[in-house]
């Protein structure tokens, strides 16, 4: 396995050595960003259309999600567009490490699709949180 694509030193030697990434590595890095993406940008989709229902592996499973179905899919349908934007992100990113040829520029379009990716998911679970609390309260939306 040394030498292989599977192996883990490829990648990581590579991000430091002031190499670019390899080919076959790139693209199976884009892959696996482009994939994590539709995957994720998809959960956002099936959120906003009330397609997503509640369960123990996909979506936002917070205490308050999990505690009845009207809370479910009140918070997935308003955190919905963070969501996507999340998904997005990932994509973004995968194809910035494919076009760039600078290993840093690389290695920061990977790590930078990640932040952003998990900022969006935060932001938007918690500001549908409130949005759904305020909601079920009866109080007007902000």
């Amino acid at each position: 396995m040394a030498g292989s694509l599977l192996d883990p030193t490829v990648l990581s030697t590579t991000a430091w050595s002031g190499e670019p990434l390899p080919g076959a590595a790139r693209l199976a890095l884009f892959a696996v960003l482009a994939l994590a993406g539709a995957a994720v940008a998809a959960t956002g989709v099936m959120g906003a259309r009330e397609r997503l229902r509640p369960n123990l592996f996909v979506g936002i499973r917070t205490a308050y999600t999990l505690r009845n179905e009207r809370a479910w899919y009140t918070v997935h349908r308003k955190s919905s567009p963070w969501v996507v934007a999340s998904g997005a992100s990932f994509l973004v990113g995968g194809v910035g490490l494919l076009l760039a040829e600078n290993p840093a520029v690389q290695l920061s379009s990977v790590l930078a699709a990640c932040a952003l990716t998990l900022l969006l998911l935060v932001t938007g679970t918690v500001l549908a949180h409130r949005a759904a609390r305020r909601e079920e309260d009866g109080r007007p939306p902000r």
